[in-house]
């Protein structure tokens, strides 16, 4: 694998199938090709894996300017180094779903391996505002159905 993704994604992925760290993967197609992205979720588990961006809503990040890329949306420092991403998690999700990732394990990608990496409380419908739960999985399901149309 060290020929294919290099030493450090390799390393980051080893230990993530391991269990003994969680890893972070963008999903916004821009930084990592998503076949790929989708790949390494599947071999570090989903468990161990956790959707995770870089979006930068700005021209300008850490005093630089930073033009956009004509071929997709990052933003470069100069000499053609990625900076940052643009693109929002609703994007990434949607991305996530076209991968084929729905459901629990959606929900794991997005948000239910950073709670349990971190040590938080899981996410529960008795421990969120009124409906806030269902409404966030509702508001998936609906991502899922307009990508269908």
């Amino acid at each position: 694998m060290d020929e294919i993704a290099g030493p450090v994604p390799t390393a980051i992925m080893r230990e993530a199938a391991a269990g003994r760290i969680a890893a972070c993967i963008n999903f916004d197609g821009e930084h990592v090709d998503l076949a790929i992205a989708s790949r390494a979720v599947t071999l570090m588990g989903l468990e161990n894996s956790m959707m995770m961006t870089d979006r930068c809503d700005s021209a300008r990040l850490g005093g630089q300017d930073l033009p956009q890329g004509e071929e997709n949306g990052l933003w470069y420092q100069s000499g053609g180094i990625v900076a940052a991403g643009s693109q929002p998690p609703a994007q990434q999700i949607r991305n996530a779903m076209g991968r084929d990732l729905k459901g629990d394990g959606l929900w794991d990608l997005a948000a239910g391996t950073a709670h349990r990496a971190f040590g938080l409380a899981p996410l529960e419908a008795g421990r969120l505002p009124d409906g806030m739960l269902a409404a966030t999985r509702a508001q998936w399901a609906a991502l899922d159905v307009a990508d269908a149309a």
